[in-house]
């Protein structure tokens, strides 16, 4: 309720707490379902992402740049209440560049 929310990113095992939880916030539009290709509501409300990928579908995308917030994911708040942890589209892609380097891998598949 806090983060303004308007649409979430799940898998399939956590979609039901989101059709219960999206509705009961403010300006909530959809949830996207990662990895189902399941059976879903005529409304709207949820939406498969593989489908998205591969259907035409009218959007209204946003204007974005690299320091805009990007997701808000919530800590666990080991010291206290749970808090928002801002990520922008950089931080994103910085992330993804640190990943696929080959001295920030903890598995190397040649060393099994």
């Amino acid at each position: 309720m806090n983060a303004g929310v308007r649409a979430s990113v799940t898998i399939p095992q956590l979609l039901p707490v989101m059709t219960q939880v999206g509705p009961t916030l403010p300006d909530y539009k959809c949830t996207i379902v990662v990895g189902d290709e399941g059976p879903r509501p005529d409304d709207g409300t949820v939406l498969s992402f593989q489908r998205l990928l591969s259907e035409s579908l009218p959007a209204d995308f946003p204007k974005a740049s690299s320091g805009d917030l990007a997701i808000l994911p919530f800590s666990s708040g080991t010291t206290g209440l749970p808090k928002g942890v801002k990520l922008s589209h950089r931080n994103l892609v910085v992330n993804l560049q640190q990943a696929g380097h080959s001295e920030m891998r903890l598995y190397d598949s040649d060393t099994g």
